[in-house]
């Protein structure tokens, strides 16, 4: 990919950070890795897992080699720690994935905003017409949740023709016990990376030169145990000396403290301005003529890196031209090491002198992370606010977090504009509780007139954010006059927390005014981060209302795109999008609603948001379980109670237990139901929030799941008055969506109880309800049950329609249901009833209408009675059924 694309798109990017290094000098002789991969080149991941020095990177790079080979598209992106901000990350794996595409091919632009930059990747992954392979190197560095969760989510929802090959020295979080699980894990480890005794002899004798004897040869790889590096410095010593049996008598190169004693060897053996050129050169991450001339005074510079490339002296080129290098990562520590005790005086002035050239080269970033090693908090302070606001605009809040959080507490205090910028940073990238500790203690009327208007801010929306609703509230309350129209940013921050905190408390017409407030404090059209979470406050009013169709009409204006939007816009966005996938999924847009989840569900996972976090978790195990895949379901649950307990969401630990009770429920775990809900009832001090209007517990309480509870276990009678109690309240507050549901569990007690006229006259009510605008999925949760009553009221409605008295054709019979358990692949109950109305004649639309799903729904139900019954269409699909005697 020419660079010129890169370095606009991502200026902040190196642009070796996309292709792969050269070959190493011991490399592994080609056909024995094409062995080791031969069993691997199938699975969806590759796991490259070594210590530094076996050779991991050189192991891709055949990988790369060979996968081209074979016709697939590669791309590469080697990591470093400035990836853990999510936008940096995004930015290089979109630059990585665009080499994928033919040259002078026609690309979309590519978006600004992290969740649709994610699904531009994974879409320009799916365009590719043959196998993708990606790779991932020195993963090690990624420790950002956030970052390491879209890893982990890509993995699952990319295209099914792309494979991921990962290069660490530590094992990445990203889900391999799942992936082992199912197969689509291979793992290549040290053992497999350690060179065998025929790899070493090949490797000494025919690339390296080195004259030794096969016993020779031997006794240097049992002592490096097949270690890559340490082979590599033996040789670099013994092509000095003669006297190899002495060297290998005294050798093991199986550890750390050997390189270091080898590299030593090999530095002492260096002219002095050479030893001294790559001591001072150490301090640097990259090496080039500019940047070494400025820390070293050496005017010959790129000549002196040239003599270390041919002495093989551990130099890694890292462009074609031989102008940029870096050193091994080995020889680096060590000579780091050799600085500290040979040069400790000259260790701030090179820093400094880092931080210089970087600045020269228009390179802020690395120039801000040299003053700080260089311990020169007023040069750091001063760099930091020069580029604080081009950082901002970047969206690079985790390196802003890292970096200011390095300077010294006391320099902090006297920069109250650069401590509220870290708390700022600190609450999107590591969630609120760091946060607040921050600036629990600051008296707003001790700091400037800014930096006092974003502590008034900050404070209420950390609050919430922590599910201190009440406090948030009222603190935000006495905030909003004292923060002035001129501070318009801290300004719309407290209003849209005031928005939330007065939604939850049910102060709806307050919330609209805070709505309103925030609309009239951002009036710029472009600022689509103020008008989107505007939008989506009112979208979840009316969702929680009952007005689906209002509610999605506003969050699709609320996740709307603008190409002017700034990139510290994107949480917020990821946020609506969430709750757009709420609206999608109660209407049975399951895919649609899916397909946002999975994008945006990882950028917010460790941010604290509670109702975020528990509605997006419990949507994707609720589509997971419909999808056949039980397990799944129920690592989505572990991950949003596992999240709860470490951010301190009580709520969030306790909903992850109140849906595991009623996926048991719905596997006819009824026991288990039970022990998961007395759990939930305990973990969270529901009582204090019975007047809260969450929208991810607006349907999914203790009380609404104890009554499920009992209707599945025999009580349905004594769960009546108390259904009827629960629906007066939910209708008098107007709490639409969990009176509908209410309405529904009453039907399915009245059936139980025997009372069917009421029961079909209770749901017909709740459908009537629900088609009005749009609710689907609320009637699907309640399983079989409650489907089968619909079906029989569709049989009374058809009967009183009927003149003759006919009436539809019932569920299907005992005998039908045992011949569709018999085939090899059984049929569902689901998948029955829709083979009963097809046989009748009905169109996708009708059945939709009768089974009460999405009319998609009904086309994937027929397409898997074709997959089992082997038919090629409809008809034959009949005929065959009545063969099998699955339908009459």
């Amino acid at each position: 990919m020419p660079d010129q694309t890169h370095k606009r798109s991502a200026p902040y990017l190196s642009p070796t950070k996309v292709t792969p290094p050269p070959a190493s000098p011991f490399e592994i002789p080609r056909r024995a890795i094409l062995d080791r991969l031969s069993a691997t080149q199938n699975r969806r991941v590759v796991l490259v897992h070594a210590p530094a020095g076996f050779g991991k990177t050189t192991v891709m790079t055949q990988m790369r080699a060979r996968a081209q080979e074979m016709g697939a598209a590669t791309a590469w992106l080697t990591l470093d720690a400035g990836d853990n901000d999510i936008s940096r990350f995004l930015a290089g794996f979109a630059a990585a994935v665009e080499s994928l595409q033919p040259k002078g091919g026609r690309r979309p632009p590519r978006p600004q905003r992290n969740a649709e930059l994610t699904r531009w990747i994974l879409d320009r992954i799916a365009e590719v017409e043959r196998p993708v392979v990606l790779f991932f190197d020195d993963c090690e560095a990624l420790h950002n949740p956030v970052v390491i969760g879209s890893i982990a989510n890509g993995i699952e929802i990319m295209a099914p023709q792309a494979h991921i090959v990962i290069g660490s020295r530590t094992m990445p979080d990203i889900g391999l016990a799942r992936l082992r699980a199912r197969g689509a894990l291979s793992e290549i480890d040290v053992a497999s990376l350690r060179f065998t005794p025929q790899e070493a002899d090949d490797f000494l004798t025919h690339r390296r030169g080195v004259a030794l004897g096969a016993e020779q040869v031997r006794r240097l790889h049992r002592s490096t145990e097949g270690w890559a590096t340490a082979l590599w410095l033996a040789s670099l010593v013994l092509e000095r000396r003669t006297d190899a049996d002495s060297f290998l008598a005294e050798f093991s190169g199986s550890n750390t403290a050997i390189a270091n004693y080898l590299a030593e060897d090999v530095l002492a053996a260096l002219a002095e301005p050479l030893r001294d050129f790559l001591l001072r050169c150490a301090v640097l991450e990259e090496l080039n003529a500019h940047l070494c001339r400025t820390v070293t005074g050496c005017d010959n510079s790129l000549d002196l890196l040239h003599e270390l490339e041919r002495q093989h002296l551990f130099l890694v080129p890292l462009d074609e031209h031989g102008e940029t290098y870096r050193f091994h990562g080995l020889f680096r520590d060590f000579l780091l090491n050799q600085l500290q005790r040979r040069m400790p005086d000259e260790l701030t002035a090179l820093h400094r002198a880092a931080a210089q050239a970087y600045l020269d080269a228009g390179r802020p970033i690395p120039a801000i992370r040299h003053a700080l090693r260089a311990q020169d908090a007023g040069m750091a302070t001063s760099l930091l606010g020069a580029h604080v606001d081009e950082l901002l605009a970047q969206g690079r809040l985790r390196l802003l977090a890292d970096c200011i959080a390095q300077l010294p507490a006391e320099v902090l205090a006297a920069q109250p504009r650069l401590r509220m910028i870290l708390a700022w940073s600190l609450t999107f990238t590591r969630g609120p509780a760091e946060a607040f500790k921050l600036v629990a203690e600051l008296d707003h009327r001790l700091l400037p007139d800014e930096s006092a208007a974003h502590l008034l801010a900050l404070r209420p929306m950390l609050l919430a954010m922590m599910d201190r609703i009440d406090e948030a509230h009222r603190l935000g309350v006495q905030a909003l006059p004292q923060i002035p129209e001129t501070h318009a940013f801290a300004r719309t921050m407290l209003c849209q927390a005031l928005t939330q905190t007065s939604i939850i408390l049910g102060l709806h017409e307050d919330a609209r005014l805070y709505v309103d407030e925030a609309r009239r404090t951002q009036p710029d059209v472009r600022s689509r981060f103020a008008l989107g979470l505007a939008e989506s406050a009112e979208a979840l009013l009316d969702l929680m209302g009952g007005r689906l169709r209002q509610a999605t009409a506003r969050m699709k204006l609320a996740t709307q795109t603008d190409s002017d939007e700034r990139p510290r816009e994107r949480t917020g966005n990821a946020l609506a999008a969430i709750q757009m996938a709420e609206v999608l999924y109660e209407a049975d847009h399951c895919d649609e609603a899916q397909r946002l989840l999975e994008v945006n569900t990882p950028l917010l996972q460790d941010l604290g948001l509670p109702d975020a976090l528990i509605s997006s978790h419990v949507i994707l195990s609720r589509i997971a379980d419909e999808n056949g895949d039980t397990d799944r379901a129920l690592e989505w649950l572990g991950a949003l109670e596992a999240a709860g307990h470490r951010l301190g969401l009580a709520r969030a630990v306790a909903s992850a237990r109140l849906e595991r009770a009623r996926l048991r429920l719905g596997h006819g775990d009824v026991s288990g139901c039970a022990e998961q809900l007395a759990t939930a009832e305990t973990a969270y001090d529901w009582s204090a929030a019975a007047h809260c209007w969450f929208v991810a517990n607006d349907t999914l309480t203790p009380t609404i799941g104890r009554l499920r509870w009992m209707l599945h276990s025999g009580a349905a009678v004594k769960a009546l008055p108390r259904i009827r109690e629960e629906l007066a309240t939910a209708e008098q507050q107007q709490r639409g969506r969990r009176a509908l549901k209410l309405r529904i569990l009453l039907g399915e007690a009245l059936h139980a109880d025997g009372q069917t006229k009421m029961a079909l006259r209770n749901l017909a009510r709740a459908r009537q309800i629900a088609k009005a605008e749009g609710f689907v999925r609320t009637f699907i949760e309640e399983g079989a049950g409650v489907q089968a009553l619909l079906q029989q009221l569709d049989q009374n409605l058809d009967a009183a329609a009927d003149p003759d008295g006919a009436t539809a054709e019932p569920a299907p019979s005992a005998a039908a249901a045992a011949a569709a358990a018999a085939l090899s692949d059984p049929l569902t109950p689901k998948e029955l009833q829709v083979l009963s109305l097809l046989a009748q004649g009905y169109s996708n639309i009708t059945m939709a209408e009768r089974l009460f799903v999405s009319e998609s729904t009904v086309r994937t139900h027929l397409r898997s009675i074709n997959l089992k019954l082997h038919a090629g269409n409809r008809t034959q699909a009949i005929a065959i059924a009545r063969k099998l005697g699955l339908i009459g």
